[in-house]
């Protein structure tokens, strides 16, 4: 598992097929933690990417809104949470409410 390995892959699923080199199955610690870790890190990413979209503003993916009331962060935001199941990876854009009703920015 070279750096040229690492800088040829584009997508999330070039680094997966990466990680589950046979190298890294059976003897992860031929590779040296820096390159499993920058390897890790390039995964998490690119997937984070392919759900969200990137933080520039023009790929910036419509994310599930949540409406909070400010008294009840806790509360709104588990049984808000807690109903998305596998959408929790997406991203998620939170509106808060004030204690008289209106949109807070």
């Amino acid at each position: 598992l070279l750096e040229q390995d690492i800088r040829r892959c584009k997508s999330h699923l070039d680094y997966t097929s990466l990680l589950a080199s046979p190298v890294c199955r059976i003897c992860p610690f031929l590779v040296s933690f820096k390159r499993r870790l920058q390897l890790f890190e390039r995964i998490v990413t690119t997937n984070r990417v392919d759900i969200q979209g990137s933080n520039e503003q023009r790929n910036l993916k419509r994310g599930i809104m949540v409406k909070v009331q400010r008294g009840r962060v806790l509360e709104d935001g588990l049984i808000h949470l807690n109903n998305l199941g596998r959408n929790m990876r997406q991203r998620i854009c939170v509106n808060y409410i004030s204690d008289v009703g209106t949109t807070e920015s």
